[in-house]
């Protein structure tokens, strides 16, 4: 009785290890065990996420997962478009795989210039001494835009003109024309320099704004007090732009402000001195100009009229 229970236990073995060797998982090219069992990753590929008219470094990784070693094995790309191969080989040459190990293979891609957006198949496959007919596969890689799309669409002054000791609102508006994100934008106005007659109220000469989404618009404004003793003119204000695009890459671009400073004058005019006495004979007066605002007077023309009592001998205009 007990041989007989030790033979059905061993029946029973032997049909699970058949039943498991008719399970195994082939793998991903459909490799027999026999042979080794290969498996192929994409593990990455960076910048993420691709960007038209440029490189990128792709990784694969190529697994044995079977018990017994390939050897010559080549891991073989071919790019369609939107992809190609400049200075890289399509080819890889790996050698031999051994049984429970991997290998790692890196191609750098070109992305056509008039790619559009959108997720693209990478196509590959491979080869060995016994294995040289494999189907093929593909990666997904993604392809968006990371052109420098961040522009100024407005720029206003609240007041328009500011008057000598008096501060203004500026802000400009940030338009994303990109369709990918934009992130960390730092705006800087340049009011460190000697020729700017401002200076920032409240902050510093720099606004930061975390991200800007495709098609989105945001504002930013500094306000700026202009100097008591500044002159009445238009005044340029360097700004410098700095972001990072989808790519991760630094972008940075240059923009002018103009500002004017300015105020209505106040003028007060004065008797200085008078000689007309009678009318038997005529007499000089001298008027005094006083600009008593902080706007400069330029070109200032004087008339003086008759009256029914004071008749102008001189040139009535100086």
């Amino acid at each position: 009785m007990k041989r007989r229970v030790v033979l059905i236990a061993l029946v029973l073995l032997c049909t699970q290890v058949a039943f498991a060797q008719t399970t195994t998982n082939y793998g991903v090219n459909g490799v027999d065990t026999d042979y080794g069992d290969i498996y192929v990753a994409q593990t990455s590929y960076d910048p993420f996420p691709a960007s038209p008219g440029t490189y990128i470094d792709i990784w694969y990784k190529i697994e044995n997962r079977g018990d017994a070693a390939l050897e010559d094995v080549k891991f073989i790309l071919r790019p369609d478009a939107p992809f190609s191969l400049d200075s890289d080989t399509a080819i890889k040459s790996l050698g031999t795989i051994g049984p429970r190990s991997s290998a790692l293979v890196k191609y750098e891609v070109r992305v056509s210039e008039d790619a559009l957006q959108g997720d693209y198949d990478l196509t590959y496959t491979w080869t060995s001494t016994l294995w040289t007919d494999n189907a093929e596969r593909a990666s997904t890689i993604s392809v968006r835009s990371t052109d420098a799309l961040l522009v100024v669409s407005s720029v206003t002054a609240d007041p328009e003109t500011v008057a000598p000791g008096s501060s203004s609102k500026v802000t400009l508006t940030l338009d994303n024309v990109g369709d990918a994100f934009i992130r960390y934008v730092t705006v800087r106005f340049g009011l460190d320099t000697t020729d700017v007659p401002f200076t920032p109220v409240g902050s510093g000469t720099s606004v930061s704004v975390l991200n800007i989404a495709p098609g989105e618009s945001r504002m930013v404004d500094m306000t700026i007090s202009a100097d008591p003793d500044a002159k009445s003119k238009t005044y340029r204000i360097p700004i410098s732009i700095n972001y990072v695009d989808s790519a991760g890459r630094n972008v940075s671009r240059s923009e002018q402000l103009g500002v004017r400073i300015g105020a209505e004058p106040q003028l007060l005019v004065y008797t200085d001195s008078n000689e007309v006495y009678d009318a038997s004979a005529p007499g000089d007066i001298t008027l005094r100009f006083v600009n008593n605002g902080v706007s400069g007077i330029k070109l200032l023309t004087v008339t003086l009229q008759d009256t029914n009592k004071l008749k102008v001998l001189s040139a009535p205009t100086q």
